[in-house]
């Protein structure tokens, strides 16, 4: 994520940051959650209840999330 003022934050795939994306492990289970980027970390939800609290990610943690994720068995992207 590490921008410069002025430049446009986006997912690395080039969509907009502020665009939900859905977890690549969901599976269409029930248990979704979906992020979106913000300059200073990130923003995630219960893909179920869209209109329910947002959790503020910072920065920091994470990247530290992101590391630790498996991604070896992930369908790709919904």
């Amino acid at each position: 994520m590490g921008t410069r003022e002025g430049e446009t934050l986006n997912w690395a795939d080039g969509r907009s940051a502020g665009t939900w994306r859905k977890s690549r492990r969901s599976y269409d289970r029930g248990q979704c959650w979906e992020a979106r980027l913000r300059r200073d970390g990130a923003n995630v939800r219960d893909s179920q209840n869209p209109s329910a609290a947002e959790l503020g990610v910072p920065f920091g943690e994470w990247v530290r999330l992101l590391a630790v994720t498996p991604r070896s068995v992930s369908p790709g992207d919904r």
